[in-house]
This record gives structure tokens, C-alpha cells and sequence, in this order.
């Protein structure tokens, strides 16, 4: 898509905000590098993310055709992404039915991942909430070509805590448990590595099917 797209590379600091909600939206971003959240604040400003996007991810094509953004992207730590003006994209699309075909697949993926959120915060206990998120950025992460031996995840409690629904004091004696039973290790600094991702997808009760990646 690059190819036949002028784009913009921008470097983001750790917890900058490049999208805010209620922002005018003319780009769209993809992912090269770090690792960005979606969320939105309650009245009383708390904050449930809803998505966790790694390297290579089409950030916010949902945006395309919408004018004014209705949630935020944060940044986890330093990043750096490919704005493309949505004009450009739109343009692109109606000259090329592939990549038209494309962005409407990547669309419909986010839709998938965002039910089964909805059902991991909704329907499974703490541990297996932690484990089926965990896995998932995993699989994603293999995915796209990445070691897990050497990619930790670089999650704080904070951001388990938001995504999954739980208080970080819950999130704290989970992730104890977790690593009593092997699943996962903690690092310096609250970086978190897989050992077993096997056994982290039984805890979670994950099946990966609806992210629809292709062999």
C-alpha cells in the first residue's frame, strides 16, 4: 500500500496522545513501530482501553469516512507510525478494488476483536481475562514476524488493569499467580515475557480464530 501512497512518518514520545477524541480527522495511521491503545474516559475519568495495537497494524482506518474522532489513541512507549491522508486512501480505494478489499478486511477484523474483548471483560474471570489478552497481543505479534523470546510485552498494570476491566491490585495477584504456574515472566521496569504460550491459551480459553489471520 506504501508503494502507491505518499505517507508521513512521525516519531511519538511514550504516552503521547497523537489522536484525541473529538479531534477533525484528515490521516490515518498505520503502525511501524511500538505499540499504541485505544480508549475512552468516563465522566468521572476513568479509562477502558479497547484496543492494543502492535507494529504493522492498521491503526484507525474505522476513521475514514468519519470526520471527528469519538475515542483517543495513546501511545505505550516510543513510536512511530505512517500517516496517510484519508483523501489519498479514498482515492486509492476507488482506482483499486484490491486495496479497497483490503482495508474493508482490516476493518471487519477490528470489529471481531473488538466482540471478543467485549466478551473478555464481560464473561471470563481475572486470570483467564489477563491470559486471553496476553495471548492474543502474542499471536499478533508472531504474526507479524516477531520473537516472543525477545519482544516482551510492555504492559503496565495500569494498562492490564484498563483493558481488562479489574482494579491493579487484582491485576497485581493475578499476574503472581500467573507466573507461579509458568505462564508468564516479569522483567525489570514491568515488561512481561511468554514462556509457554501453549499454556497461557488453555488458561485464557483462547482460540484465535477471530482474528482471522491467514496462514
Amino acid at each position: 500500500m506504501f508503494k502507491a501512497l505518499p505517507f508521513k512518518l512521525s516519531k511519538q514520545l511514550p504516552n503521547s496522545q497523537p489522536v484525541r477524541e473529538g479531534d477533525p480527522t484528515t490521516s490515518c495511521m498505520i503502525l511501524v513501530s511500538g505499540y499504541v491503545h485505544r480508549f475512552r474516559l468516563t465522566e468521572s475519568g476513568d479509562r477502558q482501553i479497547m484496543a492494543i495495537y502492535v507494529p504493522g497494524d492498521p491503526i484507525d482506518f474505522d476513521r475514514l469516512y468519519l470526520p471527528v474522532a469519538d475515542d483517543s489513541l495513546q501511545t505505550i512507549r516510543e513510536t512511530v507510525v505512517a500517516r496517510v491522508y484519508q483523501s489519498d486512501l479514498r482515492q486509492l480505494m476507488a482506482r483499486r478494488p484490491a486495496i479497497a478489499e483490503t482495508v474493508i478486511r482490516s476493518l471487519l477484523v477490528d470489529s471481531s476483536i473488538f466482540r471478543e474483548w467485549t466478551l473478555n471483560v464481560g464473561r471470563r474471570d481475572a486470570r483467564a481475562r489477563i491470559a486471553h489478552l496476553f495471548s492474543e497481543i502474542a499471536v499478533r505479534l508472531d504474526a507479524q514476524g516477531y520473537d516472543l523470546a525477545r519482544v516482551p510485552l510492555p504492559l503496565t498494570q495500569d494498562h492490564i488493569a484498563d483493558a481488562t476491566g479489574l482494579t491493579p491490585v487484582h491485576v497485581n495477584r493475578t499476574l503472581k499467580a500467573l507466573r507461579a504456574e509458568g505462564c508468564i515472566e516479569r522483567l525489570t521496569g514491568g515488561l512481561v515475557v511468554i514462556p509457554d504460550l501453549d499454556r497461557l491459551k488453555a488458561v485464557g480459553g483462547f482460540d484465535g480464530r477471530y482474528l482471522h489471520l491467514v496462514d
